[in-house]
């Protein structure tokens, strides 16, 4: 309603107004603002037209608000997600050894890479941080953002940061492990099984590039039959297309019979 036509006919006013308030450490966000109006136009009455036009423009202030405030802290937690993911590792740990992984090996900052290259201590250490990654900018967004959209979109933020890190010139590892440490936040059933699928895998194989690949595509599966949020299920096959992009030398490797088993120092 405009205002020219609440000064034509000023209406009668019977107000119904609720404010809920939510108090997180020292901030206060509104989360609900309902005005329940009944206008007759038949009656002047000028203190209830101005208590309309007042209540009308403070919700949009206030709903304007919130909407920013709620935009914001989407905007942050994603990009945080992202710059959690980019963190690589990987270089790191090698760091510690004077060594830059980038240039041995594979060439990859993944657990794998490292593992191959300094020993089973720098590699396990590689595998759980970039692990934790996945996990903390998941569970960070299920405690703040709560919705399952949002939640996975950080999750694919972190693993996208790890592909494709700041840090490293948008350039970064396979994604494996941040993968499963998002798995491990919003579905911790389905991650057991597919970790114990993993060991399987690489104990019979000794391929662990061939885990990689075979376990997002089974993750996706499972998030499907088990009906889990939809957001989740399309994100996880989203993922098992890049992950099967990032791996496409290794699967070349594989049908060729010389991709690296578990104990080699070569390509991988």
């Amino acid at each position: 309603m405009s205002l020219a036509s609440y000064r034509a006919a000023p209406p009668r006013v019977n107000i119904k107004c609720e404010v809920k308030f939510l108090r997180e450490d020292n901030d206060i966000y509104v989360t609900g603002l309902v005005v329940t109006r009944f206008l007759d136009n038949t009656t002047s009455d000028p203190q209830g037209s101005t208590l309309v036009q007042f209540l009308y423009f403070t919700t949009v202030v206030i709903e304007n608000q919130f909407l920013y405030n709620e935009s914001m802290k989407i905007i942050l937690i994603i990009l945080l997600s992202y710059l959690l993911g980019s963190i690589p590792f990987g270089v790191v740990i090698a760091s510690l050894f004077r060594i830059d992984i980038t240039k041995h090996g594979s060439g990859n900052i993944g657990a794998t890479n490292v593992m191959r290259t300094l020993g089973i201590v720098p590699g396990s250490i590689v595998l759980i941080l970039d692990l934790l990654k996945g996990t903390l900018a998941t569970g960070l967004a299920m405690t703040v953002l709560k919705d399952p959209l949002l939640v996975i979109i950080c999750g694919l933020a972190a693993i996208l940061g790890h592909m494709f890190s700041v840090f490293l010139k948008f350039k970064g590892g396979k994604g494996a492990a941040v993968g499963l440490g998002v798995l491990l936040a919003i579905a911790p059933d389905i991650f057991l099984f597919t970790t114990i699928l993993t060991i399987i895998i690489v104990s019979i194989s000794r391929y662990v590039s061939l885990a990689s690949i075979i376990g997002p595509v089974i993750t996706t599966l499972l998030l499907f039959i088990f009906d889990r949020p939809l957001p989740y299920s399309i994100a996880s096959a989203l993922v098992a297309v890049l992950m099967l992009y990032k791996h496409i030398p290794n699967i070349k490797r594989l049908l060729a019979g010389t991709e690296n088993k578990i104990g080699s120092k070569k390509n991988g």
